[in-house]
């Protein structure tokens, strides 16, 4: 709650008509009854190691990080990046829904990933569990708490309400208990941007040009006090303000050739602005920077001539910053943004040789030997440009992605050094868009280069890919 007296800050997540409190007494119960229920269903299922070889460990023992009491776990890719960001998300949201802090309810969600992973008695403390189970669920949870938040705060309409629930059922649930009510003031509900869009174009592989189709629904807030309005204000967050999802889609020759799952919060930032009115138009300039978290999950399909298989890369990404700049003057707008993070990702390798084709003294790692992908630290950096006059627009982005593996602690441990793997990936996208304001449309021409490669020591493979589609886009 709000010190005594003092009048709650409306550009936080949480507010309601009257304060309303937080519980943390519900909140561990709910947290230790989910790990109770987890455990139950792991005692009842007994379920084997991923590999054979993984050793039981005490608490004690992982407690004191006794030699193979931590490892690198062989479980699979949906199982690691996307059941556990699914259990973190539990995990966060349930805290966040008490209305603690994001803070708080990220220590919430690692104390209860940490747990589970201390009395999962039948193998060593996942190191990959313990990072992306807390991490996804704050970039997943964060996100959807922030999209449930804006349709609370929007309307008490049936739609709105349904909305709000769908993106946070726990907020609400826990809302409806305590006979919280979100206050619904037009002037905070800030700023968004929903797009949903279908194009088609063509797509070329390898010399091969296939038609393609594509399904985008992208969602965009940015609540801070007088965002792209005439003034001279600055303005702090640390309650998770600015947020986006993004979920597409592209079909070729029959197949999903590219799907990914994208979400990005900024946790925290800074907002300042120097806008003024020039005649009808705006003049001056505006600047956002933020520190981000992210979860990412993909697939793309680099072989569509020879039905090659998907290849997947899923990761979180924290920490992050994210600066954004616009600059107003005649009637124009140039926007630009960068974007860099630090992740932890599993990366099904591109161009692999077979098991028996490295040179004496290397071996592959554990994971990749079980379940066909490794794990990687990696740098995401992402820059993008935009001049619009009207509404005409013209833009670019350059986005990078690379990865190297981790050598291990695994179980069992490989006979020779683990190989050195190394991935990476890159999308140029260029774009000339013409917006309709109503109703308001969105009619864009895109050009994408995409450009994957991955290397084993020294042996590299690459794959390239074109596309040319055009868009039409609801934006409400």
């Amino acid at each position: 709650m709000s010190p005594e007296g003092a009048a709650p800050n409306p550009w936080t997540t949480f507010v309601y008509e009257k304060p309303a409190s937080t519980y943390r007494l519900r909140l561990a119960i709910e947290e230790a009854s989910m790990v109770g229920a987890a455990f139950i269903g792991y005692v009842i299922q007994d379920p084997p190691s991923s590999t054979s070889g993984v050793p039981p460990v005490s608490i004690g023992e992982k407690l004191r990080f006794a030699p193979g009491s931590w490892y690198f776990d062989a479980d699979e890719l949906a199982v690691n990046f996307a059941g556990h960001p699914t259990a973190g998300t539990f995990y966060y949201m349930v805290a966040r829904s008490n209305r603690v802090s994001i803070p708080e309810a990220f220590l919430w969600a690692f104390g209860t990933s940490t747990l589970w992973e201390l009395i999962e008695f039948k193998e060593p403390v996942s190191i990959n569990d313990m990072v992306v189970t807390p991490v996804a669920g704050l970039a997943i949870g964060e996100a959807f708490t922030q999209l449930s938040g804006w349709f609370d705060r929007y309307s008490d309409d049936t739609l709105s309400k349904a909305l709000a629930w769908i993106f946070d059922p726990m907020k609400k649930l826990h809302d409806w208990i305590d006979k919280a009510e979100p206050r619904r003031d037009p002037a905070y509900r800030g700023w968004h941007e929903f797009r949903v869009a279908a194009g088609a174009g063509a797509l070329s592989q390898g010399g091969s040009t296939y038609p393609a189709l594509q399904l985008d629904v992208v969602t965009r807030l940015f609540r801070a006090p007088g965002y792209g309005e005439p003034g001279g204000t600055s303005f702090g967050f640390a309650d998770g303000n600015v947020s986006a999802i993004r979920l597409s889609a592209t079909f070729a020759a029959g197949r999903i050739v590219d799907f990914l799952f994208d979400t990005e919060t900024a946790l925290l930032g800074y907002y300042a602005r120097h806008l003024r009115r020039d005649g009808v138009d705006l003049a001056g300039w505006d600047l956002f920077v933020g520190g981000t978290a992210g979860y990412e999950s993909g697939s793309h399909v680099w072989d569509l001539a020879s039905d090659g298989p998907k290849n997947q890369i899923a990761m979180v990404r924290f920490p992050g910053i994210d600066v954004r700049a616009r600059a107003f003057a005649g009637g124009m707008e140039f926007a630009g943004s960068v974007d860099v993070a630090l992740d932890f990702a599993g990366v099904e390798p591109l161009g692999m040789p077979a098991h028996g084709a490295l040179p004496p003294g290397l071996a592959f790692p554990t994971i990749y030997l079980a379940q066909g992908y490794y794990y990687a630290l990696g740098l995401h950096a992402a820059a993008t440009l935009e001049a619009k006059a009207g509404p005409v627009a013209v833009g670019g982005t350059l986005r990078t992605d690379l990865f190297r593996g981790f050598t291990g602690p695994f179980i069992p441990q490989p006979a020779g050094q683990v190989v050195n793997l190394t991935d990476g990936r890159t999308l140029v996208s260029a774009w000339l868009r013409f917006r309709i304001p109503e109703p308001s449309l969105e009619l864009a021409l895109r050009g994408n280069w995409r450009d994957r490669w991955g290397a084993v020591e020294d042996q590299r493979l690459s794959q390239q890919e074109r596309s040319l589609l055009t868009t039409l886009a609801v934006v409400f």
